[in-house]
């Protein structure tokens, strides 16, 4: 309700003053006081000013809903419960008689400062110890502290609140902010609850050190369970004065000597006055020994002649030497503790070290002799790969040897005197997933020292990098009759032997199984990790084999493999009783320009199938919009090209096939052309020169001589197509039947050798060796579709199809007609 009379006053607002020429005064909100930011606990005043006239009488919405209660010109509300969106509105009884309501003004809380409750020393404490809590609020500074312990409220105070003393009690403390200004208060902090234990605390010592020696430095480590400690070091008798006194919790003894030893005990104290923790456990410091010295050579086995190498002393502990040397047990100059001999001559020398010390112990022992063997022929570094035939992709990994050890290798491409293109501490550099630019000269050297004492350059190594091989599979037979044996081969184009194969089945892409690098199909393997035979039989073949196959090739450790080939199909002709394809006309032979549709028929439903080819191109899928147009479950090209010809079968979303058929599209030789059924073999020539003298007695004869005859299909029996041959015509357009060729057909069906068929396994055409010739009928027969031209059949080109696989169609003829004119007489009975 409180809605609807607000929008009932703005509606009469706008009637009143509708076509007034003046605007009515606008109204708004203003905060009087106080001023922004707003707190939780504020009073706010709020005044609804409108500049002109003064006679006013107010009206005050909040959240859209009307305060009736509030008429004047200012209002005040309390926050929280009270923030929300206010408008106003001025009222008069003289014109304009009312105000624009004014734009929503919006009130709301900003949070208070925020106080935190900390404690130092914090952590566990102890009874009778002090502690100091510190209230801190981030914003502002003139703030006065009140205190809270378990809820109960203490008299204010300064910003930190100290305990002299602690019982064996907890205790929960708060603390809040106030302050004259705005913001006049925080939020209470969060509760801190201290707890305190009456066991007093006892100091652990340690030492860094077991065995000892003069001149080592020993850290000792004091530990307390909590933190905030001072610490107090104590030797021989802990009720003596301290040794050291120490912040952090270790003390570190430099350089003992012998007079270091002794019992040492620590403790820790912390708050004002100090509370102390109980003194440790002793622990026992023990000096002793004397080191000894070490000798050793960088690099170190066979040296060469003006090699720079560096002799180095090494003495166990301690760390403050200063080293004197031995040559042949001839003192030299005191030194570092290494020592750098530039040049080496082809001799051999015996070395010594000694350390010596401010410090006790101020010397070490004498080191034992080193003996250096120099040899004056400078090295020679070899290189070698661990691969020969090197393909794209593959890891090659350069080894450059050199006799001894201590080297650091450079690498070079090309030319010696180059830059290096790489340069390692170790004797390998692996060239990952080469490409054929990587190939080229590489050579190599090694160096070490300071500076650096190079070998010879290693002779060069060729590397060439082949593209990657391709792994082609192939299926024999490609076209499957029930209980064959179909043999999958797998072969490595221009790639030597070592290599392991693997056969795969394609499906349909799923995303998750190992697929091509299209994605037309993901891949199951047929085998484990593979086998070194290049081939793999499927014996015998069903149904269920049909569909794609692919195999790739793999080799080394850790194994390269090739890519997937490209996918190869086993298809079969027989029907299957889930699934077939059917093709509208119902043949394998087409013409280029002309309508052909196939349908995924599978028991009426063709629901999750799908029209597939393999065409010159490859594998196409999608009938629409590729290659053609879809209609309910039917593809139709609407203009057939010879691009179209390849085998179609329907493929399920589970990977199921239909049987397949082999479709071939020719191109006309001429418009006028029409198929011809051709015996193949010597009786063609002997027919066809028959049917050539009669056509040239014959001047009135159609436009059409024969019929054609329909493609015999692996999948029908060869009567039924020798009737729907009758029925059809090449030629939508001629309807006659001045036709000399009535009928073709096998004289013995049973005859597989005279009828000479072989589209079982797709090697050859279809041979007749019969044919029955009809006298023309003149009554019947009808004129061409020309009047003006009388023609006749005067060339024949015989064109022949077969296929590679799949069902072959029946060899065709065109005949070009030509003009002629009319023979004085024509035979009314040719052949019978």
């Amino acid at each position: 309700m409180v809605h609807s009379w607000f929008c009932v006053l703005l509606l009469l607002n706008t009637l009143i003053y509708c076509g007034h020429s003046q605007d009515l005064p606008r109204a708004s909100v203003k905060i009087v006081s106080p001023q922004e930011p707003l707190y939780t606990g504020d009073r706010v005043t709020l005044q609804c000013y409108i500049p002109e006239y003064t006679d006013w009488t107010y009206v005050w919405y909040k959240d859209n809903g009307l305060l009736p209660s509030e008429t004047s010109k200012t209002t005040t509300i309390i926050l929280p419960n009270n923030a929300g969106q206010y408008q106003c509105q001025g009222k008069r009884t003289d014109q304009p008689q009312s105000s624009y309501i004014s734009p929503n003004h919006s009130i709301s809380t900003t949070a208070l400062p925020t106080a935190s409750v900390s404690v130092s020393p914090h952590g566990l404490l102890y009874s009778g110890e002090t502690v100091t809590l510190q209230c801190d609020i981030s914003d502002y500074t003139d703030w006065t502290f009140w205190w809270y312990r378990n809820e109960q409220l203490q008299s204010p105070g300064s910003p930190s609140k100290t305990i002299t003393t602690l019982s064996d009690q907890v205790s929960q403390y708060q603390c809040q902010g106030r302050r004259t200004d705005r913001p006049q208060s925080s939020q209470r902090s969060v509760s801190l609850k201290i707890s305190v234990t009456a066991n007093q605390p006892k100091a652990t010592l340690s030492s860094d050190q077991k065995d000892i020696l003069t001149g080592d430095n020993v850290t000792l480590t004091c530990t307390v369970e909590s933190s905030g400690w001072r610490f107090y070091w104590y030797r021989h008798r802990q009720d003596s004065e301290p040794v050291n006194t120490s912040s952090g919790s270790s003390y570190t003894l430099s350089q003992v000597s012998v007079s270091d030893g002794g019992q040492y005990r620590c403790r820790a104290g912390r708050g004002d006055p100090v509370y102390y923790t109980q003194y440790s456990e002793p622990v026992h410091i023990q000096v002793t020994a004397l080191p000894t010295a070490s000798v050793s050579v960088s690099p170190h086995g066979l040296l060469y002649s003006g090699e720079t190498v560096t002799l180095q002393c090494d003495i166990l502990n301690y760390t403050d030497w200063t080293y004197w040397w031995y040559r042949k047990d001839k003192l030299q100059s005191p030194g570092s503790p290494s020592t750098t001999i530039s040049t080496l001559s082809d001799q051999v020398s015996q070395y010594q070290c000694q350390g010596r010390r401010t410090d006790r112990p101020q010397s070490s022992q004498r080191s034992v002799f080193l003996k250096i063997s120099v040899t004056a022929n400078q090295p020679k570094a070899t290189l070698s790969s661990d691969q020969k035939d090197i393909l794209t992709g593959d890891n090659v990994t350069l080894t450059c040897t050199v006799e001894s050890s201590g080297w650091r290798f450079y690498w070079y491409r090309h030319r010696q005197d180059s830059e290096p293109v790489n340069t390692t501490s170790g004797s390998s550099y692996t060239l990952s997933q080469v490409s054929v630019s990587d190939g080229g000269q590489y050579r190599c050297r090694a160096g070490r020292g300071d500076p650096v004492y190079y070998t010879q350059y290693s002779e060069p190594v060729h590397i060439q990098v082949t593209d990657q091989s391709k792994a082609v599979l192939s299926i024999s037979p490609q076209w499957m009759n029930p209980g064959d044996s179909v043999t999958l081969n797998c072969e490595v184009k221009e790639s030597s032997t070592g290599w392991r194969f693997s056969w795969y089945k394609t499906v349909p892409y799923r995303a998750g199984l190992p697929s091509l690098l299209d994605k037309s199909y993901s891949v199951e393997p047929l085998s484990g990790y593979g086998t070194t035979e290049e081939s793999y039989t499927l014996s015998p073949a069903g149904p269920t084999d049909t569909g794609g196959y692919v195999c790739r090739a793999g080799r080394g450790d850790p194994v390269y493999y090739t890519d997937y080939s490209e996918p190869q199909f086993l298809w079969s002709r027989d029907l299957q009783s889930s699934v077939s394809v059917r093709i509208s006309p119902n043949r394998t032979q087409h013409f280029t320009s002309k309508s052909l549709s196939l349908t995924c028929d599978l028991k009426g439903n063709s629901t999750g199938w799908r029209l597939m080819r393999y065409t010159e191109t490859g594998v196409e899928s999608g009938c629409s919009p590729n290659w053609g147009s879809i209609t309910g479950s039917t593809c139709t090209i609407t203009s057939t090209d010879t691009g179209d010809s390849g085998v179609y079968w329907c493929e399920s979303g589970s990977g199921q096939y239909s049987n397949a058929v082999n479709i071939t599209v020719s191109v006309p030789v001429s418009s006028t052309s029409v198929l011809v059924g051709v015996v193949v073999g010597p009786v063609v020539a002997v027919v066809l020169l028959t049917i050539f003298l009669v056509l040239l007695c014959r001047g009135s004869c159609g436009n059409r001589i024969f019929r054609p005859i329909h493609p015999q299909s692996t999948n029908q029996d060869p009567q039924q197509v020798q009737g729907s041959t009758q029925d059809q015509s090449p030629d939508a357009g001629y309807t006659g039947n001045s036709n000399i060729y009535h009928l073709i057909h096998h004289p013995d069906n049973n005859d597989n050798d005279s009828a000479g068929v072989s589209a079982a396994d797709g090697s050859g055409g279809v041979k007749y060796d019969k044919i029955q010739l009809k006298k023309l009928d003149k009554k019947k027969r009808e004129k061409p579709a020309d009047p003006n031209k009388n023609t006749v059949y005067s060339e024949m080109k015989t064109v022949k199809t077969t296929a590679s696989s799949g069902p072959v169609d029946v060899t065709y003829s065109e005949i070009d007609l030509k003009t002629m004119n009319p023979c004085q007489s024509q035979n009314q009975s040719i052949l019978q």
